[in-house]
């Protein structure tokens, strides 16, 4: 695949929600499961396509989308 750009955003937590370090301990690596939830609903409403998540999750093959 071509080398495409990629866009960096940033989420902000308040404090009093949750701590970081918890949702850390939780749930590991933050940045990979919110590029996860991202994907998931990206393609549940139709915006983003089975090839582009997978290009965004770094899966080897199509299937694996569907699973």
């Amino acid at each position: 695949m071509s080398q495409e750009k990629k866009r960096q955003i940033t989420i902000e937590i308040p404090e009093n929600v949750a701590c970081v370090c918890y949702i850390e301990a939780e749930w590991g690596n933050i940045e990979q499961r919110t590029m996860e939830a991202l994907a998931v609903e990206g393609y549940r409403a139709g915006i983003l396509t089975a090839g582009q998540v997978r290009w965004m999750l770094n899966l080897s093959c199509r299937y694996e989308v569907d699973i």
